[in-house]
């Protein structure tokens, strides 16, 4: 258990929290000191020409290090992207797909980013999309396992969905994959860095993440795990010169070798030219944050709090609350197109979701339960007969 004295020292890097109820955390985290610190000193060098290059490299390949451990994979199996769709589409293009192939998912509960791309495989190359109706909200595993046929060369899921936010039995699906030489492709956004995702547990073979949410860092920077065993059998559409393997960290970026060139091992082969070094430091900055306090310590905090707002009543009108398994607070509510602008006076609070109002899962230290309750309550009063 954490001790109050561990977690006001954990919120204490998060100034948002002094004068703000933050609750959108579901859509992007607040960004800790440490690594405003570290973008700060980044940003320094570069204009007073001070810039280490050998150095940004070390960084690249210690936070690389970092999200390994955090996901419990090797640094090999994770390569540097620029947000969740660019990693999902890295590995749906390095397939090689042929008509009649199938891929399975539930749409209406994946982020649009992680249903263009099959869409588009469909039209380019006849590949068939199979996808399972959504069960309570969530991702039926049963159903997607009984759409897995012969011809089935991809699952893909969330492990916790955009919206409403519930989390998904991904282990058995993963397992059953793992069985039939199928490659399980998870958007790992919403749980990453809030509960623990072990890749190996869950039987996940590539994982694409972004860093402004659970990972508290900024936009246009991500992580894209894949299983070394599987990434040895994709062949990357685009190629860089990081993705190709000179012989060692020795060779200098610019090197070009013969037309025999090999990849990079692993997931490797997918990093293409220079970093994004500003969100390279503050993911780094946050993840060893996240390491220091311990990952179980983080989701411990957060199981606790998860079923207060479950018992909130609010007043007798279009309205319930529910509580997901992840941690979300749900309110079932007619919204009213000036919400936002009302809510917003009172704090940062939600997203507007089909007629449900998201607000954060109770996890890591920028949401006491008080202000849970004080969210509960400022919808409460807005909503009709409030």
């Amino acid at each position: 258990m954490l001790d109050m004295s561990s977690i006001e020292a954990a919120r204490a890097e998060f100034p948002g929290t002094e004068e703000l109820t933050y609750m959108n955390v579901s859509a992007r985290g607040l960004t800790p000191q440490r690594s405003r610190n570290a973008v700060d000193a980044m940003m320094d060098k570069m204009q007073s020409g001070a810039t280490d290059k050998a150095a940004m490299f070390d960084l690249i390949e210690q936070s690389r290090d970092g999200y390994a451990k955090l996901i419990n994979a090797t640094s090999d199996e994770i390569s540097l992207v620029k947000n969740v769709s660019e990693g999902l589409n890295a590995i749906i293009a390095a397939y090689p797909w042929k008509s009649g192939d199938n891929v399975v998912l539930c749409q209406d509960l994946e982020h649009p980013n992680n249903v263009y791309p099959w869409r588009h495989l469909n039209r380019r190359l006849g590949v068939e999309v199979r996808s399972v109706s959504p069960r309570d909200g969530a991702i039926p595993t049963d159903e997607i396992l009984s759409q897995i046929n012969e011809n089935t060369r991809m699952v893909t899921a969330s492990s916790v969905t955009f919206a409403p936010g519930f989390r998904t039995d991904i282990g058995p699906i993963g397992a059953v994959c793992r069985e039939r030489d199928i490659l399980f492709l998870v958007d790992g956004v919403q749980s990453v860095g809030i509960l623990n995702t072990d890749v190996e547990t869950l039987n996940i073979d590539a994982m694409a993440v972004s860093t402004q949410k659970g990972l508290l860092g900024l936009y246009g920077m991500g992580f894209l795990y894949c299983r070394a065993d599987w990434a040895e059998r994709l062949t990357p559409v685009y190629l860089a010169r990081f993705g190709v393997d000179l012989g060692g960290s020795g060779a200098h970026e610019a090197s070009l070798g013969d037309d025999e060139y090999a990849l990079m091992p692993a997931a490797r082969r997918f990093d293409l030219g220079n970093y994004n070094y500003v969100g390279v430091a503050a993911a780094d900055a946050s993840i060893s944050m996240m390491h220091e306090l311990g990952r179980q310590r983080i989701v411990c905090r957060r199981h606790p709090m998860r079923h207060g707002p479950r018992r909130q009543r609010t007043k007798p009108t279009s309205r319930r609350a529910q509580c997901t398994s992840t941690g979300h607070v749900l309110l079932y509510i007619q919204i009213h197109e000036d919400w936002t602008i009302k809510i917003s006076a009172h704090s940062n609070l939600i997203d507007s979701l089909d007629q449900a109002l998201r607000m954060p899962r109770l996890n890591r230290f920028l949401i006491q339960k008080p202000e849970i309750q004080a969210g509960v309550e400022v919808v409460d009063d807005l909503a009709p007969g409030g």
